[in-house]
């Protein structure tokens, strides 16, 4: 059995005077148990997760600079503590006491702890046996003793006890009067009758109203609705607020498959539409634009797509696509996302052409890499009737990307143009024969030397022939990327001041990668 060291400490206070060093709100505690005596055990063969009871004078006889498990110091009548004792460790000091009177008031405390665990054991099973919303709201109501509310993310009341079943006329006028629960937009012009503070904390009812504990239900990191209890019957105990938790996370559950089912049955007529234009389905060009038009589908000037998959990791988090799709519309104002595939679809928006990807994302970045996600987006359009043509761009930048740089979460097309030229000019091509063939010098050298002046050259090239950056990237001394920069002209014969020199380069270096990712056949 697991406690909360604070609220062990909570329940000391009520009895002692205590002090506490460094406590943790979160630290739990699988026990208690005296400290060893002195000698008996070494200091790191403690347990962290044990609570170690204590008097004062055995705890001087440890190293104060030793940062041990959690102690319990119980400091008898009229002894002085000198707290550099406590100071580098997690310490709870009674004061003015025994060990044996702290001893019989913890005997106590861990009785009441394993009664209220069998309790809310019992609990968890009546909950787990409840198949529908609606009974657990009724087992929910019958452990609680209190009336239970349930609105959708809107603060539109969805489901509530009975007031024939609650019986006290102060519910059945609230909810009569169409109850506004805690967080409700027009709570405020109500003149104070409802309360400033926010869900999800218990919220004291100030006369007008009870009590309320607002819990939210949340579904991919989006709130769907907000679970209320009122304390009418009786007053809220300490236990209530982990029941209500529990009530709320398989009230979510239920909202989640209710909510899945409900948006793979409806036929949402945009995403539709949109589906038929990358399924080609739209052949007529005045067809396509005179059904954008009846739809109100409206744009800025530019539209970019985003194809967005999962980079399908093993400890990636799970997640919806249609509440993922929604999020996506939420969080990027003018947008429209649908599902295609396997994947989710963004037609982004925009009113100037050269607006940065990582701008246009800047907003969901956070949530897609998150959710382990990888994201190509196409340059920028300006028509519907040609999103089947800027959806493969977007599909072919998450394709390269996903194998050239798999760790990357954005990858825009621009990037990665210079390959699709590859892949459409030199399909049967053998691409090393496209190489600067000064390049293929050094290769042959660096085959049997090691990889260190054709990594170095490579770098240099990335930091546009900066030297000082090429030596902080490689973690090398100036002098040798002078050095090593040298030896490279030597070996190859040419100047690496020469622009027409690096751009040879610099595209050979894209082909070669191309080359050991998507190898192609040699010419005939």
């Amino acid at each position: 059995m697991y406690l909360y060291l604070e609220k062990l400490v909570q329940a000391l206070q009520k009895q002692f005077r205590v002090e506490v060093h460094h406590l943790s709100a979160v630290q739990l505690i699988d026990g208690i148990a005296p400290l060893p005596p002195e000698q008996s055990r070494p200091v790191e063969h403690l347990n962290s997760g044990t609570l170690y009871l204590c008097d004062y004078r055995r705890l001087r006889q440890l190293d104060p600079f030793i940062n041990l498990a959690p102690i319990l110091c119980v400091v008898e009548p009229g002894v002085h503590t000198d707290d550099i004792f406590f100071e580098n460790r997690t310490a709870v000091v009674v004061e003015n006491s025994t060990v044996i009177e702290v001893l019989f008031f913890l005997n106590s405390r861990m009785y009441d702890y394993g009664r209220q665990s069998s309790d809310l054991l019992e609990i968890s099973q009546s909950f787990l046996r409840c198949k529908t919303p609606e009974d657990l709201m009724a087992e929910g109501y019958l452990v609680l003793g209190n009336p239970l509310v349930i609105t959708d993310g809107a603060q539109k009341v969805m489901a509530y006890t009975p007031p024939a079943i609650v019986r006290n006329s102060q519910y059945n006028a609230i909810m009569e009067m169409d109850y506004l629960p805690v967080g409700h937009p027009d709570r405020d012009s109500l003149s104070g009758y409802w309360l400033t503070r926010e869900a999800p904390f218990l919220n004291p009812g100030g006369g007008e109203v009870p009590d309320i504990i607002c819990k939210e239900l949340t579904i991919g990191g989006s709130t769907k609705g907000y679970l209320h209890v009122l304390q009418f019957n009786r007053s809220f105990q300490e236990e209530d607020n982990y029941i209500i938790g529990m009530l709320s996370n398989l009230l979510t559950a239920h909202l989640w498959n209710f909510h899945e089912y409900v948006q793979s049955g409806r036929e949402d007529a945009v995403g539709q539409f949109l589906r038929d234009i990358l399924d080609d389905r739209m052949h007529d060009t005045e067809a396509l634009l005179r059904r954008q038009h009846e739809l109100k589908l409206a744009f800025k000037r530019y539209i970019r797509v985003a194809i967005i998959v999962s980079k399908k990791d093993l400890d990636a988090p799970r997640v919806s696509f249609t509440l993922l799709a929604e999020q996506m519309e939420q969080m990027l104002p003018g947008s429209r996302a649908f599902l295609y595939k396997n994947s989710i679809n963004v037609l982004l928006t925009c009113d100037e052409p050269g607006v940065d990807a990582a701008a246009l994302l800047a907003p969901v970045m956070e949530l897609l890499e998150q959710y382990r996600m990888a994201v190509g987006i196409s340059n920028p359009f300006s028509s519907l009737t040609r999103l089947r043509e800027y959806s493969y761009q977007a599909f072919k930048a998450l394709q390269l990307g996903s194998t050239l740089h798999r760790e990357d979460t954005l990858n825009d097309y621009r990037d990665y143009a210079i390959y699709r030229m590859v892949e459409a000019g030199l399909t049967r091509g053998g691409l090393v024969d496209f190489c600067m063939p000064e390049l293929q010098i050094l290769l042959d050298h660096c085959r049997e030397n090691g990889p260190e002046l054709l990594d170095t050259l490579r770098t240099y090239l990335e930091c546009r022939c900066n030297k000082a950056q090429t030596s902080k990237v490689l973690f090398t001394h100036p002098n040798t990327i002078k050095y090593r920069i040298s030896q490279i002209e030597s070996i190859m014969g040419v100047s690496l001041d020469d622009q027409e020199n690096i751009m040879a380069l610099q595209l050979s270096f894209k082909l070669l990668d191309y080359s050991s990712h998507f190898p192609v056949e040699p010419s005939d």
